[in-house]
């Protein structure tokens, strides 16, 4: 059996690249690259992840803004600060940090706006996926599919 090795760090640095490429693109035509994460609670992982997409959006021209809501906040509350970046033209994307905290039920991704769920995390996303059309794909799997 033939053993293929995969560089992760070439593939990665690859990927950068070309959304970078991406990214000026959009920016050229007037429309600045802006992500948000909604990050819920005070999970250290959670805090750190996003810390991370935030500084590599940055290097890449993505503008990335943290929206952080403590544990208690309440389903409401997480609701609308979802259906408000949703409704938000200066967003581009937008991306809910898992896990949440207990009482918010992982099912309030579906009021990410399908066009910004950049996660592929909403019922309709995984939908559209499935039937051929245009959507965001989960990044785990791309990033199975790109090795």
């Amino acid at each position: 059996m033939d053993t293929t090795v995969f560089d992760g760090k070439l593939i990665a640095a690859g990927i950068r690249e070309e959304v970078a490429g991406r990214v000026a693109v959009l920016s050229g035509d007037g429309g600045a690259v802006r992500l948000a994460v909604v990050l819920v609670g005070d999970d250290a992982g959670s805090k750190i992840y996003s810390e991370s997409i935030k500084k590599a959006g940055g290097e890449l021209g993505i503008a990335v803004d943290l929206v952080e809501l403590g544990a208690d906040e309440g389903e409401d509350r997480v609701s609308e600060a979802i259906a408000k970046l949703s409704d938000d033209s200066r967003v581009s994307g937008i991306i809910v940090q898992q896990p949440l905290p207990p009482g918010i039920p992982g099912s309030i991704v579906e009021g990410v706006a399908p066009g910004k769920d950049v996660d592929g995390a909403t019922t309709l996303s995984m939908g559209l996926l499935m039937a051929g059309r245009e959507a965001f794909a989960p990044a785990t799997a791309l990033g199975v599919i790109e090795t």
